[in-house]
């Protein structure tokens, strides 16, 4: 379907794109340029989470329908998180070793992820989406400094 999309936007003549809204907020553009010009060292690691009630909210929709949603939390709102970690540190991954909790759902809901880059930094990405309430953390650390939002 991706194919087909990128097919019928080239022959519109339109541009297409995958948009995630923390792209321009100030806070993360901020956090952006300052790992890509060195201001906390070069990154050791980073640590991702994301609570919401996801799981209660979501029962016979299509966001719990593998065959329209693709996944669960982790597709979902989870693929915001995993498009920050990775946009704002320009890092690559070399080995994903996730552990998933499906709580009685057609989908995965909380998923505990460790990342290793190859460029050396390790990562934690917790997408929790049988929450009690929403919240959300970003921890940057580097050899002379760390961002914790």
């Amino acid at each position: 379907e991706a194919e087909l999309l990128i097919r019928t936007a080239e022959q519109a003549g339109k541009i297409m794109q995958v948009s995630y809204q923390r792209h321009f907020q100030p806070e993360f553009l901020y956090i952006r340029d300052a790992i890509a010009s060195g201001e906390i060292g070069k990154l050791t690691s980073v640590t991702a989470s994301l609570y919401q009630e996801w799981r209660q909210g979501t029962p016979g929709s299509w966001r719990q329908d593998p065959a329209l949603s693709g996944g669960g939390f982790l597709m979902d709102s989870g693929s915001h998180i995993i498009d920050v970690l990775l946009w704002t540190t320009g890092l690559t991954p070399v080995d994903v070793k996730p552990q998933l909790h499906m709580h009685g759902a057609p989908v995965e809901i909380d998923t505990f992820t460790s990342i290793r880059f190859a460029e050396g930094a390790v990562a934690g990405l917790n997408l929790v989406g049988f929450a009690p309430c929403w919240h959300e953390t970003f921890v940057f650390c580097g050899e002379d400094g760390g961002i914790f939002y």
